[in-house]
């Protein structure tokens, strides 16, 4: 695990193939500055005129961007702001959890802080000129103070793939960006809502993409009533080629009682929520027609956006009716029966 600044000197270092002391730069090393995918210099440094102090003029003064990704860096120390000229900074994928913003440099206009362990919206008030800032892939669930959290300048957010659940919260925070433009939220809880992209655009009127897709694009669906609930919906029609069941009984009693009817069913359940079970159906040859759709309602939340990356578990199931006399002892509750050629994919028990 590193520092910000150790981490960035280790890499102005390994980009331009020199020592710790600076003796090997060259103008042939700086002619290579261009080609750096990770440094970006003013373009001072592109006319190879050498200078008195390197390490100063290079590391504090023209640097202008910077990607210091997958390095471990668990804070930002106040060694940054000395890199006074860096308007293009990119934490990406690192280990920060929480931002200092007097540890930035103060003219920093694009700032990436996405794949981090932030789990609060970070203060960046008093960096007045920042225009984007992303946070992508961290652990935000509230950004209902965004107007005392980032400037007014901003134009471009983006808080996908957090745990924002509370729709109304969000949507007060965002208000107060009066310039954003730019705005991603996708893989929120709040995003499985109904309406989602439709409600954010009518209350941010001066947003132009949403999720990468142009809010001028976004149409209500009359249909869709606004809901601060998400409804998932399971439709079954039908069953085809269900098998007979065989049930081996002592040939003394097949004379004697009238055959054992099937009844078929399934079992909904989605993980760390409730279950379903369908009503009883009956075999007609090899087919069940069901038609019939069954609802499940919830509130935006961590948990239930986690857990549909699972799925749901449709278990389908048949259950034996046998006939007895009143003298004549019932078979005995939950004794399962083994099915002979159970349909491929499926769990079917006789209860």
């Amino acid at each position: 695990m590193s520092i910000a600044s150790k981490a960035l000197q280790l890499l102005i270092r390994r980009e331009l193939d020199i020592s710790s002391n600076y003796e090997s730069i060259n103008n042939q090393k700086l002619e290579k500055l261009d080609d750096s995918p990770l440094l970006k210099w003013s373009e001072s440094t592109q006319s190879n005129k050498w200078v008195d102090n390197p390490k100063k003029d290079y590391e504090k003064s023209r640097l202008i961007g910077a990607k210091i990704h997958n390095q471990k860096i668990i804070d930002i120390d106040i060694a940054m702001v000395e890199y006074r000229n860096l308007l293009d900074l990119s934490f990406t994928g690192n280990l920060l959890s929480k931002i200092n913003q007097q540890h930035l440099p103060s003219h920093l206009q694009i700032l990436h802080l996405n794949a981090n362990k932030i789990t609060q919206m970070p203060c960046l008030y008093d960096l007045k000129s920042l225009v984007h800032v992303g946070l992508a892939y961290n652990l935000i669930d509230d950004c209902s103070l965004l107007s005392q959290q980032l400037t007014h300048n901003i134009q471009s957010l983006d808080l996908s793939w957090n745990d924002l659940s509370n729709f109304e919260n969000t949507v007060r925070g965002l208000k107060e960006l009066k310039n954003l433009r730019i705005l991603s939220l996708l893989g929120n809880p709040i995003c499985l809502l109904p309406q989602y992209r439709h409600e954010i655009s009518k209350t941010l009127n001066n947003l132009i993409f949403l999720d990468d897709i142009t809010t001028s694009g976004f149409i209500c669906d009359a249909s869709v009533p606004r809901s601060n609930e998400i409804s998932i919906s399971i439709k079954i029609h039908s069953v085809e080629n269900v098998k007979n069941e065989i049930v081996r009984l002592p040939s003394s009693l097949i004379e004697q009682k009238p055959a054992d009817e099937f009844f078929y069913y399934f079992t909904i359940t989605l993980p760390n929520y409730k279950s379903i079970e369908t009503a009883l159906f009956q075999r007609i040859e090899d087919k069940i027609d069901m038609n019939e759709t069954y609802v499940f309602q919830f509130e935006p939340s961590v948990l239930l956006k986690n857990t549909l990356v699972d799925g749901f578990d449709i278990q389908f199931s048949v259950k034996r009716f046998a006939y007895h006399s009143v003298t004549e002892q019932p078979p005995e509750e939950g004794v399962k029966v083994k099915i002979k050629n159970p349909v491929k994919g499926t769990k079917r028990n006789l209860k």
